[in-house]
């Protein structure tokens, strides 16, 4: 991944051209951005400014393109095989991943290694890994890059033990943390590090790389990229038809027809727990991008009843399900009352609470909000 392939954030990029043309190259640097942002590519054409130098190894691009440099190493979530897996076991795995695009989320990366609906996180034995691969001398003389992807997926031990590298960087390490949530690191961690913040990519940008790299009619690239949300990821799933928002409409309009009915139909309670049931049983990442959806798709449903349509890009894929229809049941009063359920939900089900329990709670909640328009 070159800096030119890389979508859109051109301040960005000058800012760290410039910090490294000025010798100020932080050894601890954070990059945080929403999903589909591109912190990885971002991270991968960085590593490779400062790896591939005038005076690196003749062959640095080449090594680059093949993920294979060396000097540049990487951590990431993975599944728990045992007491000491790592990222070190899924290393080829996550070079084959990355061979295949870069802009890709944590659900793909799993459903790439057969590991969908399994907890991956970043464990003590990642941190032992780049601390042995640190303790090396550089191939090429120069740097050491390391990269740690979804580093918000990092227990506190590991945590603990990475503190100790940014504490105490080997000579010429540069450490990049990739996060989506800043506030699930460390204040220890991002006390210590020089915070970038990745925005959402625009419309514009995202319509240019679908027609450009992909070969998208531009028509559709422009609607893609309004329902994508700033996220390149999200607009790349929506072109190849493999992103779950169907399957999310469908679970919410479900549920919306059951709480319209809920006052002469005491019956749709019982159906309610049965649709927190089925939701119980989606893999757990795929229940928190539910939940976002039910949080964005209300917000737009708002937007649609009190602004004009241009402010709106969602809508629904399911025949009767729409945002008009969806608006009819929010007012200023239930609203507020919707979003703060749905998020407080996010949270409990982030804190590993059981998830039936907590979605028969959260239908029952919102149908009674519902109701309340």
């Amino acid at each position: 991944m070159q800096m030119q392939q890389v979508i859109g954030h051109q301040r960005i990029k000058d800012q760290l051209a410039r910090a490294q043309e000025l010798g100020r190259v932080a050894h601890a640097q954070l990059f945080v951005g929403p999903s589909g942002s591109g912190l990885l590519p971002l991270a991968l054409a960085y590593a490779r400014q400062l790896l591939c130098t005038p005076d690196a190894m003749g062959n640095c691009n080449v090594l680059m393109d093949e993920f294979s440099h060396p000097d540049l190493h990487f951590a990431f979530p993975t599944p728990r095989l045992g007491e000491t897996s790592s990222s070190e076991t899924f290393l080829k795995e996550w070079v084959d991943f990355m061979r295949k695009g870069t802009y890709r989320d944590l659900t793909q990366w799993l459903e790439s290694i057969d590991a969908a609906g399994k907890n991956a996180e970043l464990r003590v034995p990642d941190a032992s890994y780049l601390t042995r691969r640190l303790s090396l001398k550089s191939h090429g003389g120069g740097r050491k890059v390391v990269i740690v992807w979804q580093a918000d997926r990092m227990n506190v031990a590991a945590a603990n033990k990475l503190l100790k590298i940014i504490e105490e960087p080997p000579q010429g390490t540069v450490l990049l943390l990739l996060a989506h949530n800043e506030d699930q690191l460390l204040n220890t961690i991002t006390s210590r590090c020089q915070i970038t913040y990745v925005p959402r990519l625009p419309e514009g940008d995202i319509t240019r790389a679908l027609v450009q790299n992909h070969g998208a009619d531009p028509t559709r690239a422009k609607r893609l990229a309004k329902q994508s949300d700033g996220s390149f990821t999200q607009a790349l799933a929506m072109l190849s038809d493999k992103d779950h928002t169907r399957e999310f409409d469908q679970y919410l309009f479900n549920l919306i027809k059951l709480a319209v009915d809920l006052r002469t139909k005491t019956q749709n309670l019982a159906e309610i727990t049965k649709w927190a049931d089925a939701l119980s049983k989606m893999p757990r990442l795929m229940q928190s991008q539910f939940l976002d959806y039910c949080i964005e798709i209300f917000r737009q449903a708002f937007l649609h009843h009190y602004t004009k349509d241009d402010l709106t890009y969602m809508e629904p894929s399911v025949p009767g399900f729409s945002l008009s229809g969806l608006s009819a049941y929010l007012s200023p009063k239930n609203f507020t009352l919707i979003i703060t359920e749905l998020e407080r939900s996010k949270m409990e089900l982030d804190r590993n609470i059981n998830s039936k329990v907590l979605f028969t709670d959260m239908g029952i909640t919102l149908g009674r909000y519902v109701l309340t328009a």
